[in-house]
C-alpha cells in the first residue's frame, strides 16, 4: 500500500462526500444549534444580521432529546457463548470483564463522550468514536462525520466496510517526529510540508500551527484489521496488521473489530449517514424569525407614539427629546403650542402574527415530541410524581429508535473493548484477577444490556416509593437505608455515618443491627432532614388535599 494508492481513494470517497454535499448541510446544522440562523438569508432593507431577532427553538430540542437518552445508565454484561461457557474459568472471566467494564468506562470518561456523541449524532445525522490506542481505559476521539470517509455509503454496518479513511489535521512536528519514530528515512519525512487544506473543516477552518492532512487508513485482510498513515505524498507508517507481539513479532491474533464505533440518529435506506434532528426543523426555525422581524420591524415602525412639529415655529428643535429643556417658540399667535407640537398615535396592530408564531413554535415542540409533559414542565402540586413519570415516558415513545440505537452503541464499545484486549495481551490479561491470554481466546463473548432511567422524576418517583414503605411500617429504618440509592438526594453515606457514631457509642460496632435499635424519635428526627433534603420536586405527605396512599397527588 503506497501512499498515492491511500490518497487516490481518499479523492474518491471525498467526492461523494461533496457530491451529498455533507460538509454543506453539517455546517448549516450547526449553525442553526448555536443561534447563526441569519447566516446566507437574503435580508432586503435590514442590513445587520446580527440585530435581527431570533427565538432558537432547536437548541432546547436537542438538549431535551439528549438529555433523555444520556440519562439513562447503560451497563454491558458479559456472557460466554462458546463451548466453555457452562465451566467455571468461564464464569469467573465474564465476572472480570463486568468488572472491568464498569471500571474502563469510568476512566475513559464514556459517560462524557457519550453524551457528546448523542449530540454530535442528533445535529450531524451520524456520529464516530475512535479508540486509536490499545488500552480500553483511553480517552477516545470523536470524529466529525465530515472526517469519516467510507468505502462503501450504503451500509451502516462498520464493520463491513472494504475500507475506512479518517482525516486529521496534524501539526507538521508531529507527522516528522511519528515518520521518525517508524523508521522512515530523514531525507523522505523532511520532504513532508504543511498545507492549508482547510476546505472540509466545519464551524472553525481557522489554524494557529503549521499542520498537514494526515489520513489514518484501515481495510480488514483475511478478518484481520490493517492500518497505516500517510500524507499526500508520503507513507510514514507502513500498512500493516494490528496483531499481538510476542518477542517483537506478531503471533497471528490481530484485531477483528475496526476500532470505530458509530451512533446513527435515524437511519436511512441504502445510504450510511443517517438524518439529522435539526434538519427537519430548519424550514420552522427560519418561518419563525422571519415572523418575528417582520413583527419587530412593524413595531418598531408604528406601534409607539412620533413626535411631529412645526419646523418654523421651534428655535431649538434638538432640545425636542430632552427631558426638562426649555424650548424656543415664535410668535404665539392665534395658534397654540399644541398646535405646533403634538404626538402621532399609534396604529393598531393585528394580532395574528403573534398567534402565528407562538402557534408555530408550541406545534414544532410538540411535533418533535418536547412539549411540556415530555419535558416534565408541570407542576408536581398539581399531579402525583408517578403520574407524571408515566406521562413523561409516554411523550418520550418517538425516542424509543434512538435509545436502542444507544443500546446498540454501548453494546458495539463492549464488542472492541474484549476485542482490544484480547489482541493486545500477549500473556495475560490483568483484570481484578490476572487471566491468561490463551484462555481469553476461548471466550465467545455475547453482550446483554442493562438499562435504568437515572432522571430527576424516576429519582424522585423511587424515593416516594422508598418513603412510603418506611411510613406504613413495612421495612425498618436499617432496611429503609440499606435499600437507599447511592445517589439518593439526601447523601446515604451522611446516614450511614450518623448511625455508625451512635453505634460505637452503644458499645455496637455494626451498623443496623435489628428492628428498635432506634427510638421512634431518632427515626423521626432522621426522617425529617431526608424530607428536607429532597429538593424542589417534593411534596410533603398529608399537607394538601388529594393525597394518594401511593405518595403523590391527583390533579
Amino acid at each position: 500500500m503506497e501512499a498515492t494508492q491511500i490518497w487516490e481513494k481518499y479523492q474518491k470517497s471525498l467526492d461523494y462526500l461533496r457530491l451529498k454535499a455533507v460538509k454543506t448541510r453539517t455546517e448549516k446544522n450547526y449553525n442553526f444549534y448555536i443561534g447563526k440562523q441569519w447566516e446566507g438569508i437574503q435580508l432586503g432593507g435590514e442590513t445587520n444580521k446580527d440585530e435581527l431577532p431570533i427565538m432558537n427553538i432547536i437548541k432546547p430540542i436537542i438538549k431535551y432529546k439528549v438529555s433523555t437518552i444520556g440519562q439513562r445508565r447503560v451497563v454491558a454484561r458479559y456472557q460466554d457463548m462458546g463451548e466453555s461457557r457452562e465451566s467455571e474459568m468461564s464464569t469467573e472471566i465474564c465476572k472480570a470483564l463486568n468488572d472491568y467494564f464498569s471500571k474502563a468506562w469510568e476512566r475513559s470518561k464514556m459517560d462524557t463522550y457519550s453524551w457528546k456523541m448523542i449530540k454530535a449524532c442528533a445535529i450531524q445525522g451520524d456520529s464516530y468514536l475512535y479508540f486509536g490506542s490499545q488500552s480500553p481505559c483511553d480517552e477516545p476521539i470523536i470524529i466529525p462525520n465530515t472526517s469519516m470517509l467510507l468505502g462503501d455509503e450504503n451500509t451502516t454496518n462498520i464493520q463491513n466496510q472494504p475500507y475506512i479513511i479518517i482525516r486529521e489535521r496534524l501539526s507538521l512536528e508531529e507527522v516528522k517526529k511519528r515518520a521518525k519514530k517508524n523508521g522512515i528515512k530523514k531525507d523522505v519525512y523532511n520532504s513532508i510540508s504543511s498545507d492549508s487544506d482547510t476546505t472540509e473543516q466545519i464551524v472553525n477552518d481557522n489554524e494557529v500551527d503549521n499542520k498537514v492532512t494526515s489520513l489514518v487508513y484501515m481495510q480488514k485482510i483475511n478478518g484481520i484489521v490493517n492500518v497505516a498513515r500517510s500524507t499526500q505524498t508520503v507513507l510514514y507508517e507502513k500498512f500493516h496488521p494490528l496483531e499481538q507481539e510476542l518477542d517483537g513479532k506478531g503471533n497471528g491474533i490481530g484485531a477483528k473489530f475496526y476500532p470505530i464505533v458509530p451512533m446513527v440518529w435515524e437511519e436511512l435506506p441504502n445510504t450510511a449517514r443517517g438524518a439529522s434532528e435539526v434538519e427537519q426543523e430548519i424550514p420552522n426555525q427560519l418561518a419563525l424569525n422571519k415572523t418575528l422581524a417582520r413583527r419587530s420591524v412593524a413595531i418598531k415602525m408604528s406601534a409607539f407614539p412620533r413626535l411631529a412639529y412645526d419646523t418654523t415655529a421651534i428655535d431649538n428643535p434638538d432640545d425636542l427629546d430632552r427631558v426638562g429643556a426649555k424650548l424656543g417658540i415664535n410668535g404665539l399667535d392665534s395658534r397654540s403650542v399644541n398646535q405646533m407640537i403634538s404626538y402621532l398615535q399609534p396604529a393598531p396592530m393585528t394580532s395574528d402574527p403573534k398567534i402565528f408564531s407562538d402557534e408555530l413554535l408550541n406545534n414544532t415542540k410538540d411535533l418533535a415530541g418536547a412539549g411540556d409533559f415530555a419535558t416534565g414542565n408541570i407542576n408536581p402540586e398539581r399531579t402525583s410524581g408517578a403520574a407524571i413519570t408515566a406521562l413523561r415516558e409516554q411523550a418520550q415513545q418517538p425516542l424509543n429508535e434512538q435509545v436502542k440505537m444507544y443500546e446498540q452503541f454501548v453494546e458495539n464499545v463492549a464488542h472492541l473493548w474484549f476485542d482490544m484486549l484480547r489482541t493486545y495481551n500477549s500473556e495475560e490479561v490483568k483484570l481484578d484477577v490476572v487471566i491468561p491470554s490463551k484462555d481469553l481466546q476461548k471466550i465467545e463473548p455475547d453482550i446483554r444490556i442493562d438499562v435504568s432511567d437515572e432522571s430527576a422524576w424516576s429519582k424522585y418517583v423511587e424515593q416516594q416509593k422508598l418513603d412510603n414503605l418506611l411510613e406504613g411500617q413495612y421495612i425498618t429504618f436499617d432496611e429503609y437505608i440499606e435499600v437507599m440509592p447511592e445517589d439518593a438526594s439526601f447523601p446515604k453515606s451522611k446516614i450511614l455515618a450518623i448511625l455508625e457514631r451512635r453505634g460505637e457509642q452503644l458499645g455496637n460496632q455494626e451498623i443496623g443491627a435489628e428492628q428498635g435499635q432506634y427510638s421512634e424519635e431518632e427515626i423521626a428526627q432522621l426522617q425529617a432532614q431526608i424530607n428536607q433534603n429532597q429538593g424542589g420536586i417534593t411534596n410533603t405527605a398529608g399537607a394538601q388535599e388529594g393525597y394518594i396512599p401511593d405518595g403523590g397527588y391527583m390533579a
